[in-house]
């Protein structure tokens, strides 16, 4: 059996010495009686053991206390340090008859401990661990419902997801397995018991095995399940991808899945492939940037063909297949009637980077015959090596494992067993990793989520149900936060370019943008607005995430809208803020620049509106949703220069380093350097400055500076010089001189939302930055 840990081949991690001790040294000093109670007291997080099994996690700031109890004959204490740092280890031996042993590893400076339960010879069952029945009264809890997409709940769900345990002032801890994620479970209901321990089907454990999870303490929701994913994706050695890393991430595409125009649906006289290809035709002579193609479950056989009987009713017939059959994987090759030269044979007439859809293997193919099948989960690498291979060989870019849902439900052993859901994941991302392959997850339930923390390879997650569309943001932008959480970059689904709201929202992920237009319907001034002529998404640094105002109103159902927001650093911070109401929600809506990590003075532009305000970044701007269902704006701080540079009014992320890779304001001025791309001949910036600005460009031109006394707005258009040759980008380098604002700020209109929840503090602390891919085949 082979485990990839970080997109790397290993052995299996089977004990917490392996899977923790082995990166760094490790200074022992036991100690085998301790009295009758022993505390780890450093700093805010405190462990406390006693010697009969009694331990409690205290956490004096937030003024918390949960406690737990495990029947021991012996405990013993050691210090070491690990990958996440130094700690301070409780092991523990349970009493006879059972032969059970755990160990309790405390991080005091990163706000984390770790629990393990092991067993040293084979059972049958293991209990949760840890099990707390001692719990601060009045928290909240949030988690991920067991379907498709992990849609959020304000309930412990009892399935393999995190909770998210905060009280009213917003200290959080976030409790989930550390291991063993697609047979783990949280158990209990939140007042009488917290629990992370494993699935009730799971049965007949060997001894050496052992199951592990993690505890992470934090101010805010957001920043701490940040900081459990961290330390996830820390223990496992996972590459974090940027959120340009593959041409999925970097570029907009085209899908073809279920919302999009062409989904199992082609023009007769032309078939799919050349349906495909007139398609990509138009889009070039239109000046559409579409810089990849995914082809959904319809390019392969699959089983359960529709027949209609006599007497026009419809049966499925589970023993045929075809290219429109609605069960499993037949054999995963194109289907000969859409492709009769195959599918590299397309891939190299439609000249685009594929992303190839999967789905479960049905169990009457002739792979079960072949290969070794966990139900519908193929768990031989010699499958997936000779998918990776044939994908590899027809310029597949991106791997699509969709219905994962199903696939869980209708594989026992994935639920059942240790072994088979883990190398279920385990063989796909490596074979996949052999041949580049990136690999995207579809319909996963929050245990893939989780298990992406450990897989390089797994850089996107679908966090949103078929047919990306406004009602579905809610649960969208949720789920977001868990798919970053580990590691991966949010997928929202395919919309269409008619509709610029679904496209703010796609952007402001900083996950994929794709659209699935009929031919000739494409609305290319939206499309404007996200990428640049070469199809580069001008997206903001991290994913959209909600305000700890919203999650606190949302976990007491004040039924007020959603404020989400995300950034761009250069260094100083510009950040993008997102309103709108969910069903019930009242009008009333509010946010502090504080929030965001801004401080001094702060310009809102209402982008939709195109006016803004000067106000301190302490201060709350309000604003109603009467006369609109969301609004959007753009933070910019006003520097030394007097300047707050709102970036390019043309683009949704108007600061996004894919158009401004380098703003520095210093000495009065502002240097900018703007980024085009080939075919673009202009950039218009805007900002708000207490004079007009005077702008000197370096490697370019600009036109006069436009500039309105009465709202303090400018706007100027600049040019790159003409470099001549192929050169496919070209920058234009800028000063804007601007004078030391004169006015204070001015406070933001008074606010008539409802009043305040305790505030909150800003999260300041970006997810850290990403690594190298993980190497992959070149031929």
């Amino acid at each position: 059996m082979r485990y990839a840990w970080g997109g790397i081949v290993r052995r299996p991690a089977v004990s917490w010495a392996m899977l923790f001790c082995t990166v760094l040294s490790v200074s022992v000093a036991y100690t085998a009686a301790f009295g009758r109670e022993s505390a780890v007291p450093s700093g805010p997080l405190r462990l406390v053991v006693d010697e009969t099994g009694g331990y409690s996690v205290q956490q004096t700031e937030f003024g918390w206390s949960l406690k737990g109890r495990v029947p021991v004959r012996t405990v013993r204490r050691f210090d070491g340090n690990d990958r996440l740092g130094n700690y301070t280890e409780y092991q523990l031996a349970w009493n006879p008859p059972s032969k059970l042993t755990g160990r309790i590893r405390i991080y005091p400076s990163a706000q984390l401990i770790l629990f393990a339960i092991a067993t040293p010879e084979a059972v049958a069952k293991l209990p949760p661990f840890p099990s707390f029945h001692q719990i601060p009264d009045a928290l909240h809890i949030m988690s991920y419902r067991e379907a498709p997409f992990a849609p959020h709940a304000w309930s412990g769900e009892q399935n393999g997801t995190p909770w998210m345990i905060f009280d009213d002032a917003g200290n959080t801890c976030v409790l989930s397995a550390a291991s063993d994620f697609l047979v783990s479970r949280m158990w209990g209901d939140g007042r009488h018991e917290i629990a992370s321990g494993l699935n009730w089907q799971l049965s007949q454990l060997p001894a050496g095995f052992e199951h592990s999870s993690i505890m992470v303490f934090g101010r805010g929701v957001v920043p701490t399940v940040r900081a459990w994913g961290h330390a996830l994706t820390t223990l496992s050695g996972r590459t974090l991808e940027a959120s340009d890393s593959e041409p999925l991430l970097k570029y907009l595409g085209y899908w073809t899945d279920n919302g999009s125009h062409y989904y199992y649906q082609f023009d007769k006289d032309k078939g799919y492939a050349g349906t495909l290809e007139t398609l990509r035709d138009d889009w070039r002579k239109r000046g559409i940037p579409l810089r990849y193609l995914q082809l959904d479950s319809w390019w392969y056989p699959k089983a359960g063909l529709v027949k209609e009987k006599r007497d026009g009713s419809k049966v499925v017939d589970p023993d045929t297949f075809g290219w429109n059959g609605i069960g499993g994987t037949w054999v995963y090759n194109a289907a000969p009637e859409l492709f009769p030269d195959g599918l590299s044979a397309f891939q190299k007439a439609i000249d685009l980077p594929l992303i190839a859809h999967g789905r479960g293997v049905d169990p009457k193919s002739p792979y079960a015959q072949t290969y070794q099948l966990a139900g519908e989960a193929p768990i031989d690498h010699a499958y997936w090596e000779a998918a990776a291979r044939r994908l590899f060989d027809s310029g597949v870019v991106c791997y699509e494992q969709d219905w994962l849902s199903e696939i869980y439900k209708d594989s026992a052993p994935l639920s059942s067993t240790i072994e088979a859901g883990t190398q279920f994941t385990t063989e796909m991302s490596t074979a996949m990793a052999e041949y580049g392959l990136t690999l995207q997850y579809s319909m996963a339930l929050p245990r893939f989520f989780l298990d992406a923390s450990r897989i390089s390879n797994v850089t996107t997650i679908r966090a949103s149900t078929d047919r990306f569309e406004r009602r579905k943001w809610d649960d969208f932008i949720y789920a977001a936060l868990l798919a970053r959480a580990c590691g991966a970059w949010p997928w929202a689904d395919v919309c269409r370019s008619t509709e610029p709201d679904n496209l703010l929202i796609e952007t402001l992920s900083a996950g994929p943008v794709g659209i699935g237009d009929e031919m000739g319907a494409e609305n290319v001034e939206n499309l404007r607005r996200v990428v640049r002529t070469d199809g580069v998404i001008v997206k903001p640094d991290e994913t959209l995430v909600p305000t700890e105002e919203s999650l606190a109103g949302d976990a007491v159902l004040a039924h007020e809208p959603l404020v989400a927001w995300t950034y761009t650093d250069h260094p100083a911070r510009t950040a993008y803020v997102v309103a709108f109401t969910r069903k019930h929600d009242s009008e009333a809506f509010r946010f502090v620049p504080e929030w965001f990590g801004l401080s001094g003075q702060v310009f809102v532009y209402d982008y939709f509106a195109g006016s803004g305000q000067l106000i301190g970044a302490s201060d709350a701007y309000s604003s109603n949703l009467s006369d609109a269902d969301r609004m959007y704006f753009v933070v910019a701080p006003l520097g030394s220069s007097g300047i707050a540079l709102v970036g390019d009014r043309g683009k949704y992320v108007t600061s996004g380093r894919q158009r401004i890779p380098k703003v520095v304001d210093a000495d009065g001025h502002v240097s900018i350097i703007v980024e085009l791309a080939q075919g673009e001949s202009s950039v218009t910036l805007m900002g708000y400055a207490a004079a007009a600005p005077k702008v000197v460009s370096i490697d370019g031109t600009n036109d006069p500076v436009s500039y309105d006394a009465a709202t303090k707005l400018f706007s100027v258009t600049v040019h790159p010089k003409d470099m001549g040759g192929d050169s496919l980008i070209r920058n234009v380098n800028l000063v804007l001189d601007g004078h030391a604002p004169t006015e204070p700020a001015k406070s933001a209109k008074p606010s008539t939302a409802p009043a305040p929840l305790p505030a909150h503090p800003p999260f300041v602390t970006p997810v850290p930055a990403p690594g190298t891919p993980a190497p992959g085949k070149t031929g």
